[in-house]
């Protein structure tokens, strides 16, 4: 399909996306495409081309939504009014793309073919050009430079206002007192290389401090079900740390293939048992079965930082059913999905006192 330029309806329409943004540079085209990858596969993608001679970078999007959506195009025309060339590419077997759809399995694969096919095509504008700008001094007169008509205020005061504690930001302080004031459950995401990650942190630990929030779970009424085994230590003469992964050695016997096993770790509060970590695991049918088998699991529990406090007790919990939280292990090998019936199985334990003391204490 040929390039077709923007209209007033598309203009009026980025204007009100781009609110408080900083002002257009530039009109831009939409080009559809078919992008052939492995396989005999064509991916649909748009690509958004500002009117200029030179675009100020390339902006490679995919996303598993139509890429005719509301929710995924104000990504593109945003950058493209701006002067970044934009491709907006859909994944496999969505919008107008070929294929199957398969979420996750062909991701890493497809977008590095696209990606690819990008960096070949004339127009693909490099990956390097911010680079003499991280080098430049002044930075600024640098970035004002870059950008032709002068940076957007935004970059500008984000370049001149290092200093957090600068009356500039003050603005932005008002929400400070929003997490220990919420009621609501939050979710925080960051990666360990993330730029936001200290940030992140600093507010996770606000609302773990902060009342209603960090407090555990309470598994005690999964040691009354009749399926699972209870071990309750004495109560802790001093504290316990535990930083890592919990080791469990259990010597386990079924005379059934088709078993599974659930280990929770938990401390006993006040006669309340709250999770602290926890392993689950549908062994290998063909393993050694058997009373007379006894073989050792060697089980690492979730990684996990806590301090069990002096007075509360340790509480293990073994389990051979770990539904609902686990699909259910019907016991006759079949897909658990359009299975029809389950069969019922026991699962034999025994202790023996100091074998099961050092291996939970390892």
């Amino acid at each position: 399909m040929a390039p077709v330029k923007r209209g007033f309806l598309g203009s009026v329409l980025d204007r009100l996306y781009a609110r408080g943004l900083s002002p257009e540079t530039s009109n831009y085209t939409i080009e559809r495409l078919r992008i052939p990858i492995a396989d005999n596969v064509r991916i649909a993608a748009d690509l958004y081309r500002p009117l200029g001679p030179n675009p100020v970078g390339t902006i490679f999007v995919r996303s598993p939504y139509s890429i005719n959506l509301s929710i995924v195009q104000p990504t593109a025309r945003i950058f493209a009014a701006r002067g970044y060339q934009v491709l907006l590419s859909s994944c496999r077997g969505t919008s107008d793309s070929e294929g199957d759809f398969d979420p996750a399995r062909n991701e890493a694969g497809n977008g590095q073919a696209v990606f690819a096919w990008m960096k070949e095509q004339p127009q693909y504008t490099g990956s390097a050009r911010l680079l003499p700008l991280y080098n430049a001094v002044p930075l600024l007169d640098a970035v004002n430079k870059y950008f032709g008509s002068g940076a957007p205020e935004w970059i500008q005061d984000m370049i001149t206002h290092t200093d957090l504690s600068d009356s500039f930001w003050q603005p932005m302080w008002i929400h400070n007192g929003a997490l220990e004031q919420s009621s609501v459950p939050i979710l925080l995401t960051t990666g360990w290389y993330g730029l936001t990650f200290p940030e992140v942190m600093e507010q996770c630990s606000r609302l773990l401090s902060s009342s209603g929030w960090g407090k555990r779970e309470p598994d005690t009424a999964l040691a009354t079900r009749p399926d699972t085994f209870v071990f309750t230590t004495a109560p802790l003469p001093a504290d316990l740390a535990v930083i890592g992964k919990p080791l469990i050695n259990l010597h386990h016997a079924s005379d059934h293939p088709y078993v599974d096993i659930l280990v929770l770790l938990s401390e006993v509060q006040s006669g309340v048992s709250y999770s602290i970590s926890e392993r689950y695991l549908r062994l290998d049918p063909v393993r050694a079965q058997g009373r007379g088998a006894d073989p050792l699991l060697s089980l690492a529990l979730r990684d996990c930082a806590h301090v069990f406090r002096m007075g509360n007790r340790i509480r293990l919990l073994i389990a051979g059913c770990p539904h609902p939280q686990y699909i259910r292990n019907l016991g006759t090998g079949e897909n658990p999905g359009p299975a029809p019936t389950c069969a019922p199985r026991g699962i034999p334990l025994s202790t023996v006192g100091p074998r099961f003391r050092n291996s939970f204490c390892q």
